[in-house]
């Protein structure tokens, strides 16, 4: 059961302390180093409009897919429940 509602989003969601920040910050190293830093300033100009496809509407599940999640899913069953009242 997600009950990320419950249990995070509260914690997430108030204001921010802001007490005992430290007064600078120093900046040690760069993103670079984890190749997500582009290496000159052409990545800052704003990126074309991607070409949008339209995708065929899915007739719906593959009934055998749906067969063998439904067989893999009872080793799952021994400990986690679906739908109303799950507990795990």
């Amino acid at each position: 059961v997600d009950d990320r509602a419950e249990t995070e989003y509260p914690v997430f969601s108030t204001a921010p302390c802001m007490t005992d920040c430290k007064d600078s910050v120093e900046i040690t190293m760069r993103a670079r180093v984890l190749d997500v830093t582009p290496e000159d300033d052409s990545a800052a100009a704003p990126a074309p409009e991607p070409e949008v496809i339209q995708a065929a509407a899915p007739a719906g599940p593959d009934p055998e897919l749906v067969a063998a999640g439904e067989k893999v899913f009872k080793r799952c069953a021994a400990c986690h429940q679906v739908g109303e009242g799950a507990q795990n």
